[in-house]
């Protein structure tokens, strides 16, 4: 396109002679004329070199005789009259001089300096779904700049008559026009008349405008100020048309790309998409009038402004805003034929359209987001502001997302009770969060981020904002993972479920059902969800690797802690440990994914719309833990699927490998008050992954109130699973053919399955008739520590015996001063002795006791020795406080010498007796 000469009437003329013919014209279709144009600029100052001058070189003062002047003849009347006026004349015009420079000066000290950037103003973001359709745009304003050539003339048209007819000739600064509306404003002393360039308004429009949703108002526009501002502004703008790096057109494509058109609408391709419904290169001259009319006041003249007071969105042809702005467009069209821009056929019969005939009406999708997108939308943008550093509202980009719409819709429909889902919730109270990401990639498909209609942006998204305690959920990555990877432990590594105080102190770990249950392999540890296990473990791996360095591997893999976060209840998931759903989902995700640590993201990459580096997310992540420690623990999630252990997650079981992990908190007695029992759940979690989906789901409470729990009966309803359960089965049947979830996951070189005495550790080869187990362990760890003798894991086990409390009842005795005799019975259990049902004690730093059924030293005799109907019973003998015998006995009843004494006490297995001398 040219640019427009208005300077003669020939050129007018000729203008009009290219003009579309009436056949087009009735149809209303873009004008396609081209008016002429002039490139050409002149400077707008000239600057003078200095002249040189010579320095004058200082010399001494030369003292001379003072002489006597002869005076001079005195003037006439008129001419002392003429020197006096003259003299007064120069005076004021030296003062004028100066006072205006020193004025000018002052009124520029504190100008803006130009930047042609910042003259460019942002585009709104738009954000876009995995399959590439727009789903969002978003800004404070929407806005998407187009090039001059895709202006059509009309447009151009129609804004330099009613904005600055003159665009094209002057150098930014219009003088008579100026001077017209400095006139009339010197009078009112309100700056708010014309007079203003294009180039002076897209300065303004820059650097001086305040943006409100409706309108643009100007700071300063009175007084003093008022003139300071128009000054820098001529100032501004005359620096502008002096860069030759920015030409005419470039200035008021800029400027029709800036200013408002009403609402939240900047720059003129939104304008004709929310007014007309097309792009701005389709407008007509009707269309491109109204346009050009609407910024003078677009709160004034927006016609939309009625339909609110209208259920059927259609326009009343008597609504005030219509009147004004088909009054604006008309007034338009009339500078324009003044201008010989159009003639008077183009004239008549653009005024003929009724405007509202035109007007394509506000679409429901034109501003906000479908409701079911809300939630993720939320996501995303968070995502922006933290991976780019800069606000989408701000920085116009294309954020391509790997959002699914049919899951996204799923998930939503199952947090608010769709039919077709078959999900029904406890009761309305009970809130949910849900994240469904890919684990091989990261990328994450849909969140759910609450229940209930989302009816705007930015609300409180539970899926990535709300911090909850895990509960056992935590125990794959925190607990298991980390001696497996740190200790060198295996799937079928022995720990006792005993009662267990954290850090010897009065904090006793619990168990759900409140019940231990004695020696028991990883895999059962994690299968019947025990808490004292994990603890016991967690508390192995700070032994060994500190607890900063827990923090710190919790931290790699997405959670945010601190080090002063750190306790050791962090191995059931309580206290400060406080994590996200999607923080869960990536941290489980990387188990199927060979130990990568991959973040979860709703971005797959972003376009930027100004020049700028593109964003790709990272879809490789990080090795953060070995594949052998990723298998094994995906191992242990499989068998706590398949082992039947939990009743909660038989719901979801598939005829495909199925890896997961459920996680309760309570209330303990914090909600008494509001009639929570003591104890009562809160927090219900499930996090489940196939070999290519990750799910994790939450359900519990927000906060303490009354009827804030799950009731027993509710718990059972297992809502989670049967949520998990939902999307499995859509995963399957809507992916069918590009997702098969039967593949299992393969050994990776670096795991060696291996067997070995159970119960031993280190880890015993098979011998001597005990019990073995065979299990999957690192071969590094093998190597490192070899397989040892069943007699040196024995040596070892004696090192660290423990007693069984109940095992031995009804100790009794006698002494003759040389010989202790001693008897006992046995407690109930299989041949005379306990197994399974013996008392475990333990003992923290308050000697209280607490007790717990099973065994726990190494051999368990009464399960994996063979040759005896029961373990040998060790016993010690004092005399007068000095141990003066030990030993084990196979019976239940034993003699032993003793040297003479007063008292003399013995012990079988924990119970004691005194003895009296006979």
């Amino acid at each position: 396109m040219e640019e427009k000469d208005l300077n003669t009437n020939e050129e007018a003329n000729e203008t009009k002679e290219e003009k579309v013919s009436e056949a087009e014209i009735s149809a209303i279709t873009p004008d396609s004329y081209k008016a002429p144009s002039s490139d050409k600029k002149k400077p707008l100052f000239k600057f003078r070199k200095p002249k040189k001058t010579n320095k004058v070189k200082k010399t001494e003062t030369v003292k001379t005789e003072k002489t006597v002047k002869e005076p001079r003849p005195k003037a006439s009347l008129g001419v002392l009259i003429a020197s006096i006026i003259v003299s007064i004349i120069v005076f004021i015009g030296i003062i004028g001089v100066c006072g205006a420079g020193y004025f000018a000066y002052k009124l520029c000290e504190d100008m803006p300096t130009l930047n042609t950037e910042d003259l460019v103003a942002p585009d709104s973001s738009i954000i876009y779904d995995i399959e590439g359709n727009k789903i969002y745009e978003l800004g404070t304003y929407l806005r998407e700049s187009i090039t001059y050539e895709e202006m059509p003339n009309c447009l151009i048209d129609a804004f330099l008559s009613i904005e600055d007819s003159r665009f094209f000739e002057h150098i930014g600064f219009d003088v008579p026009r100026f001077t017209m509306a400095a006139l009339v404003n010197l009078q009112s002393g309100d700056f708010s008349q014309g007079g203003s360039t294009v180039t002076m308004q897209l300065i303004k429009n820059t650097y001086y405008s305040i943006e409100s949703d409706d309108e643009s108002t100007i700071a300063e526009r009175q007084g003093m100020s008022g003139i300071k501002r128009k000054m820098q502004e001529i100032v501004l703008a005359l620096q502008l048309e002096a860069n030759k790096d920015v030409s005419k057109k470039d200035i008021i494509m800029m400027y029709i790309n800036k200013i408002n058109y009403g609402n939240n609408i900047r720059g003129v391709q939104k304008a004709a998409e929310y007014y007309f419904g097309k792009d701005a290169c389709e407008l007509n001259i009707g269309e491109a009038a109204f346009l050009a009319g609407i910024i003078n006041s677009p709160n004034s003249y927006n016609p939309y402004n009625d339909l609110e007071k209208y259920d059927n969105y259609y326009l009343d042809e008597n609504s005030e805003y219509l009147k004004n702005g088909t009054e604006r467009r008309d007034e338009v069209l009339d500078l324009m034929y003044s201008h010989g821009y159009i003639n008077e056929t183009e004239l008549n019969l653009y005024k003929s359209v009724k405007l509202e005939d035109l007007l394509a009406g506000i679409s429901e999708n034109f501003y906000s987001v479908n409701e079911k997108y809300q939630s993720y939308i939320d996501a995303v943008i968070d995502e922006v502001e933290e991976m780019t550093g800069e606000s989408p509202y701000k920085v116009g980009m294309n954020i391509y997302t790997n959002m699914s719409p049919y899951l996204q819709e799923l998930v939503y429909d199952i947090q608010n009770e769709a039919d077709y889902t078959g999900i029904k919730f406890p009761n309305e109270q009970c809130q949910s969060a849900i994240v469904l990401m890919d684990n091989q990639d990261g990328s994450v498909h849909a969140i759910g981020g609450g229940r209930g209609e989302i009816d705007s942006a930015r609300k409180f998204n539970r899926a990535t904002s709300a911090y909850l305690n895990p509960g056992s959920s935590i125990k794959p990555i925190v607990d298991y993972a980390l001696a497996i990877e740190k200790l060198g432990w295996a799937t079928s590594h022995t720990i006792t479920d005993m009662p267990y105080y954290f850090y010897g102190g009065n904090i006793l770990v619990a168990n759900y059902d409140g019940n231990y249950y004695g020696d028991m392999l990883m895999t059962e540890a994690l299968g019947r969800s025990q808490n004292t296990p994990a603890a016991q473990t967690l508390a192995a791996v700070v032994d060994e690797i500190g607890e900063e360095a827990v923090i710190d591997y919790l931290n790699s893999i997405g959670f945010k802690f601190d080090y002063e976060d750190f306790d050791l209840q962090f191995a059931i998931g309580g206290s400060t440990c406080l994590v996200t759903p999607m923080q869960m989902a990536g941290a489980h995700a990387m188990f199927m994914n060979g130990g990568r640590y991959i973040a979860p993201h709703t971005i797959d990459h972003i376009e930027y719309v100004k020049d700028r580096e593109d964003y790709v997310a990272d879809t490789t992540g990080t090795q953060i833990i070995s594949d052998a420690t990723a298998f094994m623990v995906a191992y242990l999630e499989y068998y706590n699927m398949y082992g039947n252990y939990s009743s909660l997650m038989w719901y979801c079981k598939r005829d495909y490998p199925l890896y997961g992990k459920t996680g309760t908190t309570d209330w303990a007695d914090a909600g008494e008050e509001y009639g929570i029992p003591t104890g009562a759940t809160k927090d219900s979690w499930l996090v489940m992954q196939t070999n290519k989906y990750t799910i994790s789901c939450w359900t519990g409470y927000d906060q303490l109130e009354k009827g804030a729990y799950f009731t027993n009966a509710e718990y059972q309803e297992n809502t989670k699973s049967k949520i998990v359960a939902k999307i499995l089965d859509e995963l399957e049947t809507h992916y069918y053919g590009e997702y098969d979830p039967y593949k299992e996951m393969t050994m990776p070189d670096s795991v060696t399955e291996f067997t070995h005495v159970k119960g031993a550790y280190p880890y015993a080869a098979p011998g001597g008739g005990y019990e073995t187990v065979t299990g999957y362990i690192a071969k590094s760890a093998l190597e490192a520590h070899p397989l040892i003798s069943v007699s040196e894991a024995l040596a070892i086990a004696e090192q660290n015996r423990k007693y069984v409390v109940g095992g031995v009842v009804n100790l009794n005795g006698s002494y003759d001063g040389n010989v202790v005799t001693v008897g006992f019975d046995l407690g109930v259990g299989e041949n005379g002795f306990c197994t399974g049902v013996c008392d475990i004690s333990t003992t923290n730093y308050e000697d209280e006791t607490t007790h717990a059924s099973g065994r726990i030293w190494f051999p368990h005799w009464n399960t994996i020795y063979t040759g005896t109907s029961s373990p040998p019973f060790h016993f010690t003998v004092s005399v007068n406080g000095t141990r003066v015998a030990e030993g084990d006995t196979m019976d239940q009843g034993f003699a032993v010498e003793a040297p003479g004494g007063s008292e003399v006490t013995v012990c079988v297995e924990g119970p004691c007796i005194v003895i009296p001398v006979s």
